[in-house]
């Protein structure tokens, strides 16, 4: 699981949190009150919903849509019944509880408070890094919901352009994904440089644990 998890409070505007997701690269937000207890928690695709539903190309009406926008709240559009674990589960029970609730992502919560957060990714990347041997030269990345053939295709071409060994490939489809998320093992010791072009070119990448 994630430990250090960003949270913020139901009062944060969406504009606002769309801010935190964006720059931190997460596709889940908890929200909590000032004792960290989870109070529910909002995805990227839920905000995602709420701005194109609400936005309205009529200028007569846009600076008061936009008004809407600005002061709805999380606790406005949050769901509020989120299944949690407890950072003691197994990851058989955290998988089930997604896979039975077609969810990515679940809070973990220990004496009522939120301490972590544990994704499809988080488990999938975990049960491929045991069955599918990645060298132990190198780095690896994920790249969340490229797994069809085009983005494969850009992904795979991105890396080709600068020069960098693709050693591993592998594709991973979470329970109630639309798309799978790729591991990739690179030739090199530092793949920064790799997951700043592939977020430039609009994917969400990230950096494997070693």
């Amino acid at each position: 699981m994630t430990k250090n998890v960003i949270a913020v409070p139901a009062n944060t505007i969406l504009t606002h949190a769309r801010d935190i997701m964006k720059a931190h690269n997460i596709h889940h937000l908890p929200v909590v009150d000032d004792n960290r207890k989870l109070l529910g928690m909002v995805n990227w695709d839920r905000l995602e919903e709420f701005f194109y539903t609400r936005f309205n190309p009529f200028a007569s009406i846009r600076w008061q849509l936009l008004w809407l926008v600005v002061k709805t709240r999380l606790k406005d559009i949050m769901k509020r019944d989120v299944p949690t674990v407890g950072p003691d589960d197994t990851a058989e029970r955290a998988l089930a509880l997604l896979e039975s609730r077609q969810l990515r992502a679940l809070p973990v919560v220990e004496h009522g408070k939120l301490v972590g957060i544990v994704t499809t990714s988080d488990l999938f990347n975990n049960i491929v890094s045991q069955v599918f041997t990645l060298d132990k030269s190198g780095q690896g990345i994920v790249v969340y919901e490229a797994g069809d053939g085009r983005s494969a295709e850009k992904v795979i071409s991105c890396i080709n352009e600068l020069g960098i060994e693709i050693k591993r490939l592998a594709t991973i489809a979470p329970p109630g994904a639309k798309r799978g998320d790729i591991l990739i093992q690179l030739g090199v010791e530092d793949a920064t440089q790799v997951v700043e072009r592939l977020r430039a070119l609009g994917f969400r990448a990230g950096l494997r644990p070693r």
